[in-house]
């Protein structure tokens, strides 16, 4: 796992396992370090010793209540220069970082296409465009979140056709978080396992002029910019 940063200075956490990569955007207060980054989400199952085949990345906010599309463009942009593939991207976030996650696949200006998106005790300001939502989408909450009231996901069901959702029983905002990210919990087995169908199929053509591939030549373009692996050419 390596701590690398954007031009713009957004600093991310990184595994690398495969060329398929999924994205956890964190809570509304586990910004203040790069350490407090890692206390929730997918790469603590990296940390504990249990080895994911896909690659993992959770950036940072730096405060900001809402997570912005630049960021996890940006952030996406820089993994994908590492090898990662455009079309095998997924998306995951708890709290604030759900809501974000909601935004980002209802924003149609949004750069990369998720495979899969999966939202846990969502919380949320601007409400999303939910008729814009095209990815498969998964949402989990518990019944006796104190923070982030189940309605809110409740809601977020009822407005995505096809959406599927868990509704936990037991356990609170954090409990919640825990028993959908943590391994060997078995809700976080079935998140991973779907994330690894969903991107274990051949690479199609990104449906962006932005992003260019010449897979002849390992040649990756990004808004005009050469690269090959993680080199500038």
């Amino acid at each position: 796992m390596i701590l690398l940063k954007t031009k713009s200075g957004f600093e991310f956490w990184f595994h690398r396992g495969n060329d398929s990569c999924l994205m956890f955007l964190h809570g509304m207060h586990e910004y203040y370090t790069m350490d407090t980054v890692l206390k929730y989400g997918v790469l603590k199952n990296i940390i504990k010793g249990i080895d994911l085949e896909f690659s993992v990345v959770q950036p940072r906010n730096i405060g900001k209540v809402k997570w912005s599309i630049d960021i996890i463009d940006e952030v996406f942009d820089e993994v994908i220069k590492l090898g990662i593939s455009p079309d095998k991207l997924g998306i995951t976030g708890w709290s604030n970082g759900g809501g974000g996650v909601l935004y980002y696949i209802s924003q149609i200006d949004s750069k990369y296409k998720m495979k899969i998106a999966y939202v846990v005790s969502a919380y949320w300001t601007t409400e999303p465009i939910w008729g814009n939502v095209k990815t498969p989408l998964y949402i989990f909450h518990s019944i006796n979140d104190s923070v982030v009231n189940v309605s809110k996901s409740r809601y977020a069901h009822s407005k995505v056709e096809g959406s599927n959702y868990v509704e936990y029983s037991f356990g609170n905002h954090g409990g919640a978080q825990a028993y959908t990210y943590d391994l060997p919990n078995n809700n976080a087995a079935d998140m991973y396992a779907k994330f690894e169908i969903a991107t274990n199929g051949e690479n199609s053509i990104v449906d962006n002029p932005s992003i260019q591939i010449d897979k002849a030549n390992n040649i990756l373009i990004i808004d005009g910019e050469k690269y090959r692996l993680d080199k500038i050419i």
